[in-house]
């Protein structure tokens, strides 16, 4: 174990019940390890179906594994249900492929919501909220709904959102999957932008190997283990 790592995960194993004619269980995982580092940013790529969101979910406290360690900063991430959601929003932000903001709401009350949530003021919660919009290029848009914003809007809206507690650990799922190449690029710098100021860690599942080039690492999930693909940056 190392001291410095944001998220250390050891011999993940996991495995789903077939509902097909033949039962039995489907393996997903097969001894995963993987150990990343304050302000690293590693890729992870893999066909389609071979668990690259099942690892995610793992690493950010929505699923569990069958076995297998999970600590963060060195100490094991919690068991239990309310202890974990605790932990997860206080140490993880999620960002996936489609955005999930509330229609009914505003950018800005998208992304307070998650402040208020947790049990921060109003002042707190919008305050945070429009800071972090304003880094990724939205002040002028933060009274418009979810309809009014383009796509790549939209996406660092739930950028924003995933930001909004300080996580140590990002984890970022097909987060440009649904976007243009151009805008994928944008809203990529603008969260890499975010990175470098604050120094949290990012693991990004993505097909796209011009996004995972910018990573530091790149690794590919084979048989329900991550094995070294190669440099990135």
């Amino acid at each position: 174990m190392s001291e410095s790592s944001i998220i250390e995960a050891s011999g993940l194993v996991k495995a789903f019940e077939s509902h097909g004619s033949s039962g039995g269980m489907i393996p997903i995982l097969g001894g995963a390890v993987l150990d990343v580092r304050p302000g690293e940013r590693v890729a992870i790529q893999g066909e389609s179906g071979v668990g690259k969101t099942t690892l995610l979910n793992i690493l950010g406290g929505l699923d569990r594994p069958d076995h297998g360690t999970l600590l963060h900063r060195g100490s094991p991430v919690p068991q239990g249900q309310a202890a974990r959601a605790r932990w997860r929003r206080k140490s993880v932000g999620f960002i996936f492929q489609f955005h999930g903001l509330l229609s009914d709401l505003t950018a800005l009350e998208n992304v307070a919501l998650a402040g208020l949530i947790s049990g921060w003021s109003r002042r707190d919660a919008f305050g945070r909220s429009e800071q972090l919009l304003g880094k990724l290029g939205l002040m002028g848009r933060i009274a418009h709904y979810p309809e009014e914003l383009s796509g790549g809007e939209q996406q660092r809206v739930a950028t924003a959102r995933a930001l909004l507690h300080g996580p140590s650990l990002v984890l970022a799922d097909e987060p440009t999957g649904n976007l243009d190449p151009e805008t994928g690029a944008q809203v990529f710098d603008l969260l890499m932008r975010q990175q470098e100021e604050t120094g949290f860690a990012l693991i990004v599942a993505t097909h796209s190997s011009k996004l995972a080039a910018r990573c530091h690492r790149i690794l590919r999930l084979v048989g329900g283990v991550l094995k070294p693909s190669r440099e990135g940056l």
